[in-house]
């Protein structure tokens, strides 16, 4: 057993543990397993704690992390790089600057170089020129995953509305990653060859490589082999003299379209603590492996959600975001105990400076002495109210089913707005105003008024609350975990205080506690209580998670015939590449059918589990628990009135021991809800995606994908797939929370199994006012006892903690 630096968990093995092995063995798999918890969350107090940047792009989220972190200094990717740049960028503390890079592989690039291929093949077409047909492998690109190209080709034929903007972001990207700005002028044909030398192929339209660009096409060609081998690149100031630069290659630069992760360290005062900024991608513009990124880190390891919008404030779009990114369903997940999983919601609002400055021109003739930082003030105290009523306002429309929001959802979202943290900010002003520069002059005069530092101040406290929650719960299973120790002490020490009976008096006293148990019916109570208790646990509650499931279904159902509605607005070649994809596609608008029928049965789901079966799960567990304390209780009363004659001390440690115990069985299923969360995710996507692409290929095999009216059939296939897919996911969540409650049914039955008190508190009872004749035998060996009780005095005395009314040593007593 390894040694813990933890001074209660080394007191429990180094004193308490032998001494059970010796005298009570039976005990320690119970408290090894809660000194082993008690380790894990002291080895969280460690682990960083996330803040995640969510947000569309071109809204200043990156530009606001630059100011954030790096003042007047710029190294975070900004300025629409696109799609492919990193899946989350995270930024923590260093003693030294430095940054590790995780590659995408050549699949990444594939993206690119086969979308560039087949709009250049487009364009000459509408010229009238030959063109020729584009396929990867006549490229030489490596499929070394799932076939991508499907996407691309769809994007080059879709004439949606998004089609031209995301042909652009890819250009942008390549002539990024060849000439080294998104600005630059380089041909199309150029752009295909260039990548093409980069990624170790021939040219295809006989370009030659301009001198200029030639060493940025050779870091790319390292940055494959990398991503390849799937080798992290790692840098540190002081060892390579060029760091800032490649620093900015990477996350600004060339590099950025091919970084996977990109992880910065650096050495502020505003990162000390555990604080972690992430910059997410938004879920439904980058693809479906940045969608799980994102959802992976807002479900799982955010403290804080910074939802960064522009002056227009929270729209439709951003409510969306929230809700597909997970951060809503989340918060269902713990409706019963929101405390178990704090997340505070903050919202930064950007572009106030252009505001500020159009009104101060609209306005200069009228008002001379005004100035800019005038304007701007006004302009965030206008945001600060009004993102608070748009927030609200959109969370419903997004949340609503159409009866309108559940009590639970109610409840969620007047937490999310009375928590709601809004910062205008001016990121740009804060960054002109570090760098003094006399050809670009900021007009605010201190920094405070751009707003950056007390948003700084706010995320500082936002870590300082949550290592606080930390220690808190830490103390909370330390406090639990000695209280649980001490009352065991307690018993066991009584036990051998406790001198012998004589055996005529034992008898008589048990026969007169026996009159008293039979009087007073209390084994017909409890018989009835336990029973009661054990047939909710054994029948009634799987009949209820069957019962509420079917209800969440008919929730859900309403709730993606709802989406299905929307997707009539769709530009068909969209749905005609969905269909053709099994039901997803990332294009000109975002579909992901599985994704977003699991989400929509996810959030009725959750509302189930989290505030109606664990809650009354618990509820019946401490009302059980409770049950055990009076029944104890009042033969310690009765006791009591026997005076001399009933030594009620060890009856009395002994209700310390089962109101110890009863906090833990409040805390029963508090990890069971977080491995519901993701598990319900995943499950219900695998059963609900089987049907849909089943159908989808069948459709397709058909030919009913093409010709007139293939949007009508294919809206048609939707609306059959949303009932199918409901009665998928029905069974399925109801083994999967069936499942669940068993492992909270262990849990009860664990901490029962290893206490008699619970499963017959009456006998055990009773045991303590009259020990029994082998139990009075064992203690009876004088040499004995005086070797136990000094061992117990030696627990007591070490004890890390305070003991109540702490005794003279035991063993001095029993000697004399």
């Amino acid at each position: 057993m390894s040694e813990s630096h933890n001074p209660l968990i080394g007191w429990y093995r180094k004193l308490i543990r032998p001494f059970f092995g010796e005298h009570e063995p039976e005990k320690l798999a119970e408290f090894d397993k809660d000194a082993r918890r008690i380790e894990e969350i002291e080895s969280d107090l460690h682990e960083h704690l996330p803040v995640c940047f969510l947000g569309g792009s071109g809204v200043g989220k990156s530009t606001l992390i630059n100011a954030l972190v790096f003042a007047a200094e710029s190294y975070i990717p900004s300025g629409g790089v696109g799609p492919l740049t990193a899946q989350a960028l995270t930024v923590c503390h260093g003693d030294h600057p430095s940054f590790e890079v995780d590659y995408h592989s050549v699949d990444r690039i594939n993206r690119v170089i086969f979308g560039l291929e087949r709009h250049y093949q487009a364009q000459l077409g509408k010229q009238g020129r030959p063109t020729v047909e584009t396929d990867p492998e006549e490229l030489g690109l490596e499929m070394t995953g799932e076939d991508e190209s499907v996407t691309l080709n769809s994007l080059a034929n879709d004439d949606g509305d998004e089609k031209e903007k995301i042909i652009n972001e890819i250009r942008k990207q390549a002539v990024l990653m060849i000439a080294g700005s998104q600005d630059a002028e380089r041909a199309l044909p150029y752009l295909i060859d260039a990548l093409l030398v980069a990624y170790g192929r021939k040219t295809r339209h006989g370009s030659l490589i301009l001198p200029e660009d030639e060493q940025r096409i050779k870091g790319i060609q390292i940055a494959l082999q990398y991503g390849k081998n799937k080798r992290p690149f790692i840098c540190a100031e002081g060892k390579d003299e060029k760091f800032r630069d490649l620093l900015g290659d990477h996350a600004t630069g060339y590099l950025a379209p091919i970084i996977r992760k990109l992880k910065v360290r650096w050495n502020i005062e505003m990162l000390k603590g555990g604080l972690t900024l992430v910059d997410l991608p938004g879920v439904g513009v980058a693809g479906d492996v940045n969608a799980e990124v994102t959802e992976t880190w807002i479900k799982e390891h955010a403290k804080a959600i910074i939802l960064v919008v522009d002056t227009r404030g929270v729209r439709e779009t951003e409510a969306e975001l929230l809700r597909n990114s997970g951060f809503l369903s989340r918060l269902l997940h713990a409706s019963g105990d929101p405390s178990s999983d704090p997340v505070v919601l903050m919202v930064a609002v950007t572009h106030a400076d252009k505001i500020a400055e159009q009104e101060y021109l609209d306005n200069k003739s009228r008002f001379p002495q005004k100035r800019k930082a005038e304007y701007l003030a006004e302009v965030f105290e206008k945001v600060n109210s009004r993102i608070r009523c748009q927030v609200e306002e959109q969370l419903t429309k997004v949340w609503k089913f159409s009866s309108g929001l559940s009590e639970t959802k109610t409840e969620v979202l007047q937490g999310i707005i009375a928590n709601l943290q809004v910062f205008p900010v001016s990121a740009p002003e804060y960054r002109k105003l570090l760098l003094k520069d006399e050809d670009s002059i900021a007009f605010i005069k201190t920094p405070e008024q751009s707003n950056i530092p007390q948003m700084v101040a706010a995320l500082q406290k936002v870590v300082k609350e949550r290592t606080a929650d930390r220690h808190q719960h830490l103390e909370a299973e330390e406090s639990r975990f000695f209280n649980r120790l001490r009352a065991r002490i307690n018993v066991t020490k009584t036990q051998w205080e406790e001198e012998t009976r004589a055996e005529a008096e034992a008898v008589e006293l048990r026969k007169s506690l026996d009159e008293f148990i039979e009087t007073e019916k209390l084994r017909l109570e409890f018989s009835n209580r336990q029973g009661a208790f054990r047939e909710f646990l054994k029948s009634t509650l799987p009949t209820q998670i069957a019962k509420v499931v079917t209800e969440a279904s008919v929730k859900a159902r309403k709730e993606v015939y709802a989406y299905m509605q929307d997707l009539q607005f769709a530009h068909w070649k969209t749905l005609q590449a969905a269909v053709r994809r099994g039901g997803t596609f990332y294009g000109s608008r975002h579909i992901d059918l599985p994704r977003d029928f699991a989400l929509r049965f996810e959030e009725p789901i959750a509302e189930v589990w989290g505030k109606t079966l664990l809650r009354e799960i618990r509820k019946r567990t401490r009302e059980y628990a409770d049950d055990s304390v009076a029944q104890v209780e009042r033969i310690l009363k009765w006791a009591k009135s026997q005076g001399a004659r009933a030594n009620t001390s060890l009856l009395q440690a002994q209700v310390e021991v089962i109101k110890t115990d009863a906090q833990k069985l409040n805390a029963v299923g508090k990890e069971a809800v977080e491995e519901l969360r993701e598990e319900v995710k995943n499950s219900l996507i695998k059963k609900i995606e089987s049907p849909i692409r089943r159908k989808c290929k069948a459709f397709v095999e058909s030919h009913r994908d093409e010709g007139s009216g293939v949007k009508s059939r294919i809206l048609g296939l939707f609306g059959e797939l949303a009932d199918v897919t409901i009665e998928a996911a029905t069974e399925p969540a109801i083994e999967l929370l069936t499942e669940r409650f068993r492992q909270v049914d262990k849990q009860i039955r664990e901490v029962f199994d290893e206490h008699q008190e619970y499963n017959d508190p009456i006998t055990s009872a009773s045991n303590a006012v009259v020990s029994s004749h082998e139990e009075r035998l064992r203690r009876s060996d004088k040499k004995k006892r005086e070797l136990v009780l000094t061992s117990l005095g030696t627990i007591v005395g070490e004890s890390p903690l305070p003991w109540e009314d702490k005794p003279e040593p035991v063993a001095e007593t029993a000697v004399a």
